[in-house]
């Protein structure tokens, strides 16, 4: 029985005994602990292991991972109760492609070993409660195309490094208490479809190189503390459709070139302290469905609320 793949609903300690060539397990159905720490000893060739919405224990696989037994190319581990640290042991799986353990009950600091996992595509650790910064070692994930912090409680700076995952297609750090400004080297993740910062405690200006990502659909950096102009830039982002900066500290009018993005849909920039007219160059925006600007300082002889139905 060699190289087949196994879609297992259910539990059966003997049919694992009586083979080592398994490559892929999906369980269906509630999993028992005693699995982890007896049977995956036994899965040599084992290349995706996707145990979602189970009551599995973190503490049980952490041992075979630490001594190698188990090298994955997929794991995915999410929304179950899986507690305590991310091993720094899981540097060793330097051929997992995708990493999802979100919606679980992680805590501690994200270890910088991940950085290691060079191999990885996809790393989603959204919904736990990890604390800490972001390492800098997140850097080395050159072939990450999605990367999901997001709802956790992660502090510090954006790393600068953040700028080296050139291949990143979606950015997640959203709802956690990151501080310090926007690093500049946002702008070299040229291949960028989505950018969500909101809810963090990000401070000074948008920096200009986010006219960078011109690839970018959905840019979301509301409920900060960003101050300054909204940069001229702006106006190379030729793809964006929606645009989310509301609640923050912006000031002074839109630039012109803002109104060159036709492809926009939804621009939210209320409760900031903008001020300026509205001008004709709004036309251009044929797209534009929703434009908020309620809760600014002051705008001149134009709208503040702008909503269209097209059907």
């Amino acid at each position: 029985m060699a190289g087949f793949e196994l879609l297992w609903d259910g539990y059966d300690k003997a049919n694992y005994y009586d083979t080592k060539s398994i490559k892929i397990i999906s369980y269906g159905t509630k999993l028992n602990s005693i699995l982890l720490t007896d049977v995956f000893n036994y899965l040599v060739v084992l290349i995706d292991v996707a145990l979602g919405k189970q009551q599995t224990e973190w503490n049980s696989a952490e041992g075979n991972w630490k001594h190698g037994k188990i090298i994955p190319l997929e794991l995915y581990l999410w929304e179950n109760n899986l507690s305590g640290n991310i091993p720094k042991e899981i540097g060793h799986l330097n051929n997992l492609r995708r990493f999802w353990m979100g919606g679980n009950e992680l805590n501690g600091s994200l270890p910088r070993e991940i950085g290691t996992i060079t191999s990885l595509f996809e790393l989603n650790l959204m919904r736990n409660s990890l604390t800490g910064s972001i390492p800098k070692e997140i850097g080395h994930l050159s072939n990450l195309d999605l990367l999901h912090l997001g709802q956790n409680h992660l502090s510090g700076p954006v790393p600068r490094e953040i700028g080296n995952i050139t291949a990143v297609l979606e950015l997640y750090l959203w709802s956690n208490s990151l501080s310090g400004s926007i690093p500049k080297e946002i702008g070299h993740l040229s291949n960028l479809d989505l950018l969500h910062l909101g809810q963090n405690h990000l401070s000074g200006p948008v920096p200009r190189e986010i006219g960078n990502i011109t690839a970018v659909l959905e840019l979301y950096v509301w409920s900060n503390s960003l101050s300054g102009v909204i940069p001229k830039e702006f106006g190379k982002l030729k793809n964006l459709e929606d645009l989310m900066i509301m609640m923050n500290r912006l000031t002074g009018p839109l630039p012109l070139t803002f109104f060159n993005v036709s492809t926009l849909k939804r621009a939210i920039m209320s409760n900031n302290m903008l001020t300026g007219n509205l001008p004709r160059e709004v036309r251009n925006m044929k797209a534009l469905q929703t434009l908020h600007l309620t809760n600014n300082i002051k705008w001149y002889d134009s709208p503040l609320f702008i909503h269209n139905n097209k059907n």
